[in-house]
């Protein structure tokens, strides 16, 4: 039962974190997102999570499902996404989300918009919608999402966002599953359009591309609250070891001890739209903090950690994930600058 001044999402994430994600998380690692995951997302309102839902609270889900299974974690961020998406000025809810086809999951392709001005997924207006051709480098959750909104450009610098069926259709062609260094079962494939027609009733939002790079640009100030989720996950696996080895504990309570002020930190800023520089130096630090923690759990496993199925395995992998995901130059740069920070001063004898 969740703590009474828990919010219920955040109690059902829990149980379903305990009850059906960890024990899998081993075979969803490689296998994928089963169905009956999605199934169980959506019986806890999981995938509901809309604008009216505290900041909070979503974030606490994801720390949640994050530690418990990261590929299931990024599949249902990538639904949030879209949801956060909906909830910007000028967006429509469409047709495929309305109603009782709110437990549908949902995914996104945007990564094509980073190539601006070019346009690797171009949109031109039909007689009835908008019509699609080109190719959407990484799309996250085929073949188990059931809705996928693909972002193009048109010939006047709009993006187009607009919803299709997450299936191979006349027009909409999945490459085959991209080998990923992590979180390979999460589905991650190109998609490539060619003629394919939208109807206005599918298309969420018309913007600017100036409008879309603003929203980008704030989501990426603010650490994943994934980072925190797969850290939690890695300290309690060091905690573990404190039977055999003498400095896990204390390094465990160290290490979250660090984290824990980084997350206040980052998430106050975030909820108070506080200063960006803080905001990225902070994401930097915990993106850093994580791999530490995982580190630290490797080293705890010993030889055992080497097998590709153990947790210390999983979570490093997961660890490393969060240095290439959702990143431009200023956090790459926020998180190089962690690192230095982080090294011993040089001393001379």
């Amino acid at each position: 039962m969740p703590h009474p001044s828990q919010p219920e999402s955040v109690g059902a994430a829990a149980e379903l974190a305990a009850r059906v994600l960890r024990p899998a998380a081993a075979h969803v690692d490689r296998h994928g997102v089963p169905a009956s995951h999605v199934d169980e997302l959506a019986r806890a309102g999981l995938l509901d999570l809309t604008v009216d839902t505290p900041a909070a609270t979503v974030r606490a889900v994801q720390e949640l499902l994050a530690a418990a299974c990261p590929v299931t974690w990024f599949v249902h961020a990538q639904h949030q996404t879209v949801l956060d998406l909906l909830s910007g000025p000028g967006a429509q809810l469409p047709y495929r989300l309305r109603g009782a086809d709110r437990t549908r999951l949902a995914g996104i392709a945007s990564a094509q918009l980073a190539r601006l001005p070019a346009r690797p997924l171009a949109a031109r207006a039909g007689a009835t919608g908008w019509i699609l051709d080109g190719t959407a480098p990484f799309y996250t959750g085929w073949g188990v999402t059931d809705v996928a909104l693909l972002l193009a450009v048109d010939d006047r610098q709009q993006v187009v966002a607009a919803f299709v069926p997450a299936r191979s259709l006349p027009g909409l062609r999945a490459g085959p599953p991209l080998r990923l260094a992590a979180l390979e079962g999460t589905g991650t494939v190109s998609l490539t359009c060619t003629d394919l027609a939208v109807p206005h009733l599918d298309v969420a939002a018309v913007g600017t591309v100036g409008q879309w790079r603003d929203w980008s640009r704030a989501r990426v100030l603010d650490t994943p609250p994934g980072v925190f989720g797969v850290a939690s996950a890695a300290l309690a696996l060091l905690e573990s070891a404190a039977d055999r080895l003498d400095d896990a504990a204390e390094l465990a309570e160290r290490l979250r001890g660090r984290l824990d002020g980084v997350r206040g930190e980052a998430y106050a800023l975030a909820d108070a739209n506080g200063d960006p520089a803080r905001r990225l130096e902070l994401r930097g630090q915990a993106t850093a903090l994580l791999q530490t923690a995982a580190g630290a759990a490797a080293v705890a496993a010993g030889s055992a950690g080497l097998h590709d199925a153990h947790e210390a395995a999983r979570l490093t992998r997961a660890a490393s994930f969060f240095l290439a995901q959702a990143q431009t130059a200023a956090v790459r740069g926020a998180l190089l600058r962690a690192w230095s920070a982080g090294l011993p001063t040089a001393q001379v004898v």
